[in-house]
């Protein structure tokens, strides 16, 4: 990390994800941390693909865009797919700025111009508005894509970062019914700041240590 990063680095104190709690591979987590997403914040791109474990993922397919539907935080991401090329004059989105192109059976993905207040993973690692990803799609058999990502943000890191390969697994439509309603999708699971609200007044302050109601204040606890 540069100074800037390691600066916001250490100024970020995780509340999920592994070392969170009382373990000691992690000292800097606690309960009640300062993780964006739980004043329901977006949770942004690369970490909602990183961390969303088995929740689900939906690819919509056009002949000018895919759309990237996630169960988790009900994000979606656009990746175009019309010819156009990546450009800097753009808004900053929390899922990036996103084209995509095949070359041969692997699907490219370039982006750029993320929102920087998210962080790239659970642990609190930041990116800046620099960064630039570049993601490797491949369809291994039927029922996985495999892919890598690098990592490029001059400001944030001193040298570009890949991944391991990584892999989506496909699920079969009869597996996302829920509760035999007939629906094949992914469920709505989006962050209610009401919800959450009433989430750390009953159970994330009283776990932290803190009493109940004592004020009205946002709460930047982590579960």
């Amino acid at each position: 990390m540069t100074p800037w990063a390691k600066a916001r680095y250490d100024a970020a104190i995780p509340g999920i994800g592994a070392g969170a709690g009382d373990n000691p591979a992690n000292p800097r987590a606690r309960p009640l941390g300062n993780d964006p997403i739980m004043t329901c914040e977006p949770i942004g791109y690369p970490r909602i693909i990183l961390t969303a474990g088995m929740y689900g993922l939906q690819i919509v397919q056009t002949p000018k865009e895919m759309l990237w539907l996630f169960d988790w935080f009900g994000g979606r991401r656009e990746i175009w797919t019309d010819g156009r090329q990546l450009s800097d004059d753009t808004d900053n989105r929390f899922y990036g700025n996103s084209v995509g192109h095949w070359e041969g059976d692997t699907f490219i993905v370039e982006s750029n111009n993320f929102d920087d207040r998210v962080w790239l993973d659970d642990d609190g690692h930041p990116y800046s508005q620099d960064m630039k990803l570049v993601e490797h799609f491949h369809r291994v058999d039927h029922d996985t894509i495999e892919f890598t990502m690098t990592l490029t943000d001059p400001k944030a890191y001193a040298q570009p970062w890949t991944s391991g390969p990584l892999r989506l697994i496909w699920i079969a439509p009869d597996q996302l019914k829920s509760g035999n309603s007939g629906w094949e999708d992914i469920r709505q699971d989006v962050c209610i700041p009401s919800e959450e609200a009433k989430y750390r007044q009953l159970v994330r302050d009283p776990a932290g240590g803190a009493t109940p109601g004592a004020d009205s204040k946002p709460s930047n606890g982590g579960r």
